[in-house]
């Protein structure tokens, strides 16, 4: 049986690490560690795992560090992985072992392994990667930055479907430091090779990703235009991402006639027909964009040397779909558009708004509810799998709450789920529809160290407001001020209880935030229309109406006090909410006059 060796070069990563060789560590015969030049944890988390650690002293060059790992290993065949990186074998599949894998066929040397890149919390790019290869002196890395293994007999490459390296969502701050630092060393490297053009796609990414779309452009064209197809592992991307480009610059006809030439190169590359709708829709022309996102569902997911956007075939086309459909007018098509994507993919929550806003034009927000709950998008996932689904039950709260129904918002979060952040909207929403001490003993069951901390002490006050407990509104409002963060929420609500209690618009007293920095200093009037907006959506109990009815009178008294222009925007943000109701009432029953 074939021995793994894993490698890898790390510096300052023990924020990561420890996840990394967790997740590979029972999949490998030995871990190898090179270092250079970290000076957090990272060095005792490495000689926790790994049978070799070494310090290396850092010359700017990726590949001399991986290289010199590489030479450390004894195994038949390396895995190279990054510390923010971790490998997963997906449930259900057909190899669930490295050494199972490399047994497979004598003729492989190398494999390509799927490499998921999130874009955000519900997406990611699938690229694949060359991460798994025999030890055997032949195979070494190339490049000072965005290193690659060199295989010259393309013949010997496997393509692999698991296991999936899965990287890390970093921090924007993070990205951006290691973007800016790729930036120096690629800008250095193209000065001594001009006409590398696999620079130059990496120099292209580096700028898009940092929002700089102009300085990208020629980048990624001269990238496209100059690779072949021998190099489809980075001219499909290349191609993604000059689309991208284009559609940030607002060049959505150049993006679209790109789509057009490509479609007719490489027919079964669904991205092309998903990026080809998504600016089509951008021009409003939906049913052309309807043609094109139909197109790229036929197609699925690519051959693997195509990198994708994962959902490109399925999900992400199918929501696209129903908001092309909706805008003609379409509904039950789109319904029906919303539904597939949200089973294709239930983690990722957007469909659910288009889903409940087309039902709700036709049958009302009741009706709606429970037509949501039918489909099974309110449960509570899989206890079995460890996977809880609460992203559509959180969504189409919200949805409900915002459209004034914080009953129904409450009802879509009482299906078993238990987390944080569902136990936070489930009070919150409790609250707003009326059951005050049923939400204060929601928003108490939450630990103190929760990130909703702050925001439930916002919500107790509110509800002790409107049960008429004043002295521990006040006593919690104390709360909010001695946080600095939370001062001016503090402060509104001492006005606030003023006036609810004794009419009073202004409150004397301290107005310090923190040092050097005063009330006074901070605009308080779109803080007190957060406040009004969602007063708004109230649905008292009868008990407390006439509670509820000072309470909103109060916070009406302090917009138009608290600013100059506070009676302006008071009357601007009534028109606002009028309009709104308007616009719900015509889109479900039609203009007055056609009824």
């Amino acid at each position: 049986m074939n021995t793994i060796s894993l490698t890898m070069i790390v510096k300052n990563e023990a924020t990561y690490l420890a996840a990394c060789l967790t997740s590979v560590k029972e999949k490998v015969d030995e871990i190898i560690i090179v270092d250079t030049g970290s000076t957090d944890g990272t060095l005792e988390l490495a000689h926790a795992y790994a049978d070799q650690v070494y310090s290396y002293t850092w010359e700017g060059d990726f590949s001399a560090a991986r290289n010199f790992a590489i030479t450390k290993a004894t195994g038949d065949w390396i895995l190279s992985l990054d510390a923010d990186e971790e490998l997963i074998f997906p449930g259900r599949v057909p190899v669930r072992d490295l050494r199972e894998l490399t047994a497979q066929d004598a003729s492989i040397e190398a494999y390509l392994l799927p490499l998921d890149n999130p874009t955000s919390m519900h997406g990611a790019n699938r690229f694949y990667v060359l991460r798994l290869f025999r030890n055997n002196g032949h195979y070494r890395y190339i490049g000072r930055i965005h290193e690659q293994v060199t295989v010259a007999n393309q013949g010997v490459v496997g393509i692999a479907h698991t296991p999936i390296i899965s990287h890390k969502l970093l921090p924007l701050q993070e990205r951006n430091r290691k973007r800016g630092r790729n930036l120096t060393v690629l800008q250095e490297s193209l000065k001594e090779e001009p006409e590398n053009y696999f620079l130059k796609y990496y120099l292209g990414v580096e700028w898009l990703m940092l929002a700089q779309p102009a300085r990208a452009l020629s980048y990624l064209q001269s990238a496209y235009k100059n690779l072949t197809d021998d190099h489809l592992l980075f001219r499909a991307p290349a191609l993604r991402y000059l689309v991208l480009c284009l559609q940030t610059l607002g060049q959505l006809d150049e993006g679209i006639c790109l789509c057009l030439e490509a479609a007719e190169h490489y027919p079964e590359f669904t991205d092309v027909y998903y990026l080809g709708g998504v600016l089509l829709e951008e021009k409003q022309a939906y049913g052309p964009a309807i043609k094109w996102f139909k197109t790229a569902l036929e197609c699925g997911t690519p051959p693997a040397l195509f990198s994708h956007l994962q959902g490109s075939g399925s999900f992400l086309a199918w929501y696209h779909l129903g908001y092309c459909q909706s805008c003609l007018g379409q509904r039950a098509a789109a319904q029906q558009a919303y539904v597939q994507a949200l089973r294709a993919n239930p983690q990722y929550p957007y469909p659910i708004y288009g889903l409940i806003q087309s039902l709700e034009e036709m049958y009302g927000a009741a009706h709606t509810l429970q037509q949501i709950i039918d489909h099974g998008f309110l449960q509570a996932g899989d206890p079995d799998s460890g996977l809880s689904n609460s992203a559509l039950p959180l969504a189409a709260a919200e949805y409900f709450f915002a459209s004034g129904h914080p009953d129904l918002a409450r009802r879509c979060l009482e299906e078993g789920l238990v987390d944080e952040e569902v136990l936070f909207y489930r009070a919150k929403y409790s609250i707003f529809s009326g059951h005050l001490r049923l939400g204060l003993n929601g928003l108490d069951s939450l630990k103190p160290e929760s990130k909703f901390a702050s925001q439930a002490k916002f919500y107790r006050t509110v509800a002790l407001l409107l049960l008429g407990q004043f002295p521990l509104a006040r006593a919690q409002a104390f709360e909010l001020w001695q946080d600095p963060a939370t001062r001016p929420q503090a402060h509104l609500f001492y006005r606030l209880m003023h006036l609810m209690e004794k009419g009073i618009p202004t409150l004397p007293g301290p107005n310090i935030i923190s040092p050097g920095q005063t009330i006074r200093e901070v605009d308080l009037l779109p803080l007190s229309l957060d406040y009004l907006s969602e007063g708004s959506c109230f649905q008292p109990a009868p008990l407390e109406t006439t509670l509820i009815s000072r309470y909103i009178k109060s916070l009406e008294t302090l917009v138009k006090n608290i600013s100059p222009e506070g009676r302006s925007r008071l009357l601007q943000f009534y028109q606002s909410k009028s309009e709104e109701v308007q616009n719900r009432c015509q889109a479900r029953f039609g203009k007055v006059g056609n009824v």
